[in-house]
């Protein structure tokens, strides 16, 4: 889905010009003006005016009176119809009596809506121009959960520390290396576990319930509030280089200027869903506003049961979020969600989790982790930190920001997180966020100070394929940028290079894009009267060039 800064959703258009078949996947997602209905949108670029079928991968809640989740559909704000399930669990289904929908050749908006407080629950659309080629399948869902019902268990490696990082980083500090509790995990499990959205009111009350064969834990966080807008997302070609095309993200590629011969690349959102958010919960605010219930046995010793009631101190978005007790166990859980009007309802969820041991020190200091998707083409990595105290999630991050994107070379997919943590943390849990794909593997970096990665973040991401390689050569490498200068507004700051300059990015600490420039030459210079900050703070230049790429935090006073 990033949800933003998480959850950031990605969404994905493919289309075939023998099968005329569209896939959609992932979407941004906000709440309207009206209170009573919550919305999920999804984007799509179609070649040709026409009536299409579409299937729909989702995930009904029951109600008490036996009844399922209504949803609403609308192609380009005008209603299509509804679907109504009459069973529960991830289901791949149609409209109601509409198995086709008119859309017209660009851009279309196809929005599902379902009474607040829930979320839509859709993972993806499938849209195509032949009802065969319409089907979702069910394949790789039903054989995860079948291993769930069974309780599979699987490994989750042990901590992996890259020696290489850490000599580097040894270098480059005065203090001794475990207070920055940097820690590399290779091949982490990356599987789907339970999760939903709600909208819960400021002092209403809800109550979780559970029941399971296997010990489990239940999360709540708040995630932050709602937009009342619409979000047009921005589009680059995947055949595009992203770092080769800084530009592309500022404006959009036209589908009317793709063709049939040409229209089978794919399409990726950029648009973080952050900025689906009037506000997006702060650090402060994910290590406080948190809850976790902890299984009990039962009085017949043969089930596990939660019973967890909060009163919701602030109005906004909540992540549920049910997983196993033991890292590298599976299972299924029945819950129900319930507050003064409904109760909503899931029975023989699946549930995972995949956590490893980390400590990043509680000592004022900002530290990143991030994930590396194995494959960025279906993986989507939701990364949840554990507090020492209950082992409570104290931060919680999706799709990276996208100047972090650019800075450590991740996908738009990869989860990426930056905060000061209140107290020292325990370890660190991802999930996959695809249940239709549900089953990948990940890697993470976590605990990094980005304070001392100058003047190359880059050694400190993605471990290197050829850890043999002469720290003299480094050093040479490193020498070849120069950040130079301030950006106070009658002041220069200038960018040289051995090599010829592509691009230059200054962003805000929180990854929004101030000002982009084209290189042509080994030297750029950029007054800072002409970057128009509005604001005092820190900001990072970051520079591109033909043979690598480097990042400096700058002070603005």
């Amino acid at each position: 889905m990033t949800f933003f800064h998480g959850m950031a959703m990605m969404q994905t258009s493919n289309y075939s010009a023998e099968t005329k078949v569209l896939n959609i996947s992932k979407s941004y997602q906000d709440n309207l003006l009206n209170e009573d209905m919550n919305l999920k949108h999804f984007e799509v670029n179609i070649p040709e005016d026409g009536y299409y079928y579409a299937e729909f991968w989702l995930l009904p809640a029951q109600y008490s009176d036996g009844s399922f989740t209504k949803f609403s559909i609308y192609a380009n704000d005008v209603f299509i119809g509804h679907i109504i399930p009459n069973k529960g669990n991830w289901q791949s289904i149609r409209i109601n009596d509409r198995e086709r929908i008119e859309l017209k050749k660009g851009h279309n908006i196809i929005t599902i809506a379902v009474p607040a407080p829930e979320v839509p629950s859709v993972e993806k659309i499938k849209l195509a121009s032949t009802d065969e080629e319409a089907n979702i399948s069910a394949s790789a869902y039903q054989k995860f959960y079948d291993e769930a019902v069974s309780c599979v268990s699987y490994d989750v490696p042990d901590e992996l520390f890259d020696f290489y990082s850490a000599n580097i980083y040894q270098e480059n500090q005065t203090s001794n290396i475990q207070e920055f509790a940097v820690k590399h995990f290779a091949d982490v499990p990356l599987k789907y576990t339970f999760y939903d959205l709600f909208t819960f009111h400021e002092n209403e009350t809800i109550e979780i319930q559970t029941s399971s064969l296997s010990e489990h834990d239940v999360d709540i966080l708040f995630l932050g509030e709602m937009n009342n807008s619409i979000i047009r997302p921005r589009y680059i070609s995947k055949q595009d280089s992203l770092k080769n095309n800084i530009t592309n993200i500022i404006g959009r590629i036209n589908p009317e200027n793709f063709t049939s011969h040409n229209y089978n690349c794919e399409v990726y959102e950029v648009q973080d869903l952050t900025e689906s958010f009037n506000r997006v919960a702060t650090s402060e605010e994910q290590q406080g506003l948190n809850w976790k219930g902890i299984s009990r046995k039962s009085k017949d010793n043969l089930t596990y049961r939660i019973f967890k009631r909060v009163r919701i101190p602030q109005k906004g978005v909540y992540l549920i979020r049910l997983r196993h007790r033991e890292s590298g166990k599976t299972g299924t859980v029945n819950l129900a969600i319930g507050n003064l009007h409904t109760t909503y309802m899931y029975n023989d969820v699946p549930i995972t989790f995949s956590w490893m041991p980390c400590e990043i020190p509680a000592n004022g200091k900002e530290y990143s982790t991030m994930t590396f998707c194995n494959n960025s083409e279906k993986d989507n990595p939701m990364l949840f930190i554990h507090g020492a105290v209950a082992d409570r999630i104290v931060g919680f991050a999706d799709d990276a920001p996208e100047i972090m994107r650019l800075i450590h070379e991740l996908s738009t997919s990869d989860s990426y997180i930056q905060q000061q943590y209140k107290v020292k943390t325990s370890g660190i849990s991802v999930c996959n966020y695809s249940s239709s794909q549900p089953e990948s593997k990940c890697e993470i970096l976590a605990g990094i100070d980005e304070t001392i990665l100058e003047p190359d973040p880059g050694l400190f991401t993605k471990p290197k394929s050829n850890q043999s390689e002469n720290m003299n050569d480094l050093d040479k490498e490193l020498n070849t940028i120069k950040i130079s200068g301030s950006l106070e507004q009658c002041s220069i700051l200038t960018i040289t290079s051995l090599d010829n300059i592509n691009n230059v990015i200054i962003s805000d600490i929180d990854g929004k894009i101030i000002k982009t420039i084209k290189g042509n030459g080994s030297e750029i210079k950029i007054f800072g009267d002409s970057l128009n900050l509005k604001k005092t703070g820190i900001f990072v230049v970051y520079v591109e060039t033909d043979k690598g790429s480097t990042s400096k935090k700058i002070l603005f006073e």
